[in-house]
């Protein structure tokens, strides 16, 4: 067995991209805290958006998402989107309304739910790519879709739940 002991590796023509084995994390994006009213179409939410510029065209980008909060009428669906085109779908968009995750209700003001999106996406690229996180309520009435705040919508409350979102792209080089 052979041991190689270093204390810096530079690469032969450019320094930041060293190529380092296959199924290495190569970088690591994190956003968090926003709060957005509901929409009956899909609309962006606010805040729930990461971009990153993959440092290899063959790495895959793996999404994590968590939503806490939600709407106290009949539930909400998430989508996600790269570059402005909806991934993470199944089926074709002739069917049920297509999304990546259901947000169930939130059952009285003070209640917080928590819905996540994993998905592990190949987008092919070295340029620059934003990754979105869209919400649709399920019914035109009710209450707004909340995030990071009770249904209460009250931020100081100590009787009342809040829970951070957060949207983490980490690049898994191939």
């Amino acid at each position: 067995m052979s041991t190689l002991k270093v204390d810096t590796i530079t690469g032969l023509t450019a320094a930041a991209n060293v190529k380092f084995p296959a199924d290495n994390i190569v970088q690591v994006l994190k956003t968090d805290d926003f709060e957005t009213s509901a929409h009956s179409d899909f609309a962006d939410i606010t805040g729930l958006a990461a971009s990153i510029t993959p440092k290899y065209s063959t790495s895959k980008i793996l999404v994590l998402i968590q939503c806490c909060g939600g709407v106290e009428s009949n539930g909400s669906y998430l989508r996600l989107q790269r570059g402005g085109s909806n991934v993470a779908l199944l089926g074709d968009s002739g069917g049920p309304v297509q999304c990546s995750a259901g947000v169930p209700r939130a059952s009285g003001g003070e209640a917080v739910t928590t819905t996540n999106i994993l998905f592990l996406d190949s987008p092919s690229t070295t340029s620059s790519t934003t990754y979105q996180v869209q919400v649709r309520r399920r019914d035109s009435g009710g209450n707004s879709f909340r995030l990071n705040i009770n249904q209460d919508n009250t931020t100081s409350s100590t009787d009342k739940p809040r829970a951070a979102s957060s949207i983490i792209l980490i690049e898994i080089q191939q």
